[in-house]
């Protein structure tokens, strides 16, 4: 969690300082609403104010936006809360009580909930997983479809997304006319190529076996010139068998970045380095309201089973460490909690550095 939590701050950093030197028309739909200051609208000679059906005050913006913060700057960086929130994700970690399970628990804290963060878009895929976990098991033969198609150029990601996704809910949407309706979940993922300046959006579906060919023959159909070389028909990657366990299900659920680079091609023995920031922040902006993934089918009927809260428990057996305090605080320049167990004394929970590969992924100077 710790490398998690680390890079999360890494990768809000970058985003917020990149986003910071975007025009207005360059940055993601979350800048767009400005947020303005409200006062009750004012009624005419017979009324004192404008009311509404409940008889509370109909509200119209003023002309003077928010106050100007730290966060939020019209004029400049935009409305940057999301990377803040992101760089405060899991900033303290705290003892609970349980009266459910009756006993004492620590909890994450300040969960930022955004796709681009580490922890959180792992501790949700991991709840997903367990939430569609029973629809997998009663499925006969399930296995993995990928959909490709050629990569695509800067600045046209979240146009060649939406269309890849409208020509699959096509697909699902003539397979329900022909009553040979589909079940399964499709989820995004989108790999860069930086050499190229390119990415490579596709989709991992989970379907019965049975459908898959014909899924795949609708697929290219849609567009030939951009799918019939490019969907890996030939090598075997469109389609595997998947295991109906819940490391197979988290493993197609996992994440919809995927933030790493290879320094050297064709190599067992990769190292990995983080993808530049320009290209994270056009994957982040075109998966902005976006589902990372969806149920389709019978698997939509499927009821959440955990607990909405279980992602936040930390596991005492895999973390014993974290009862020594009750209260644990990030240090962004240790890049790790600290804890006060006793009145003036201070320790670290993981005191241990972080690995020669965060230093390699993320192109930082390991302190000295």
């Amino acid at each position: 969690m710790r490398y998690k939590k680390a890079l999360g701050q890494v990768i809000s950093g970058r985003l917020q300082e990149f986003e910071a030197n975007q025009p207005k028309d360059k940055r993601g739909e979350w800048n767009h609403k400005i947020a303005l200051r409200y006062e009750p609208k004012p009624g005419d000679e017979h009324l004192w104010e404008y009311v509404n059906r409940y008889g509370d005050p109909i509200m119209q913006p003023t002309d003077e936006e928010a106050r100007i913060s730290a966060t939020y700057n019209p004029e400049k960086q935009g409305n940057q809360k999301r990377w803040a929130r992101m760089a405060n994700c899991v900033s303290k970690i705290e003892k609970v009580y349980d009266a459910k399970e009756m006993r004492h628990t620590w909890v994450k804290r300040n969960k930022c909930r955004d796709k681009a963060c580490p922890i959180c878009s792992h501790d949700k895929s991991m709840r997903m997983a367990h939430k569609y976990l029973p629809s997998l098991q009663a499925m006969n033969n399930p296995v993995m479809l990928v959909l490709h198609e050629r990569n695509c150029e800067k600045g046209t990601l979240a146009e060649t997304m939406a269309n890849m996704y409208a020509d699959w809910r096509l697909i699902l949407q003539q397979a329900s006319k022909r009553k040979r309706g589909y079940s399964g979940i499709v989820s995004w993922e989108v790999t860069t190529n930086e050499k190229a300046q390119t990415f490579h959006p596709h989709m991992h579906i989970i379907v019965e076996s049975e459908h898959a060919p014909r899924i795949l023959e609708d697929w290219i159909k849609r567009n030939p010139a951009k799918r019939t070389h490019h969907a890996h028909m030939n090598n075997g990657q469109n389609m595997q068998p998947v295991s109906k366990d819940i490391k197979s299900l988290f493993e197609v659920l996992k994440y919809t970045m995927k933030l790493s680079i290879s320094t050297r091609s064709k190599e067992k023995d990769q190292e990995k380095e983080m993808a530049s920031t320009e290209m994270l922040y056009e994957i982040v902006c075109a998966m902005y309201k976006k589902p990372q993934w969806k149920p389709f089918g019978q698997w939509i009927k499927q009821q959440e089973e955990t607990h909405n809260n279980e992602e936040r428990v930390i596991d005492i057996d895999e973390n014993p460490e974290i009862q020594a305090c009750d209260k644990w605080v990030w240090d962004n320049k240790l890049m790790d909690w600290v804890g006060s167990p006793l009145q003036g004394i201070t320790m670290q929970l993981v005191n241990e550095p972080l690995p020669a590969s965060f230093y390699t992924f993320t192109r930082l100077k390991p302190p000295s």
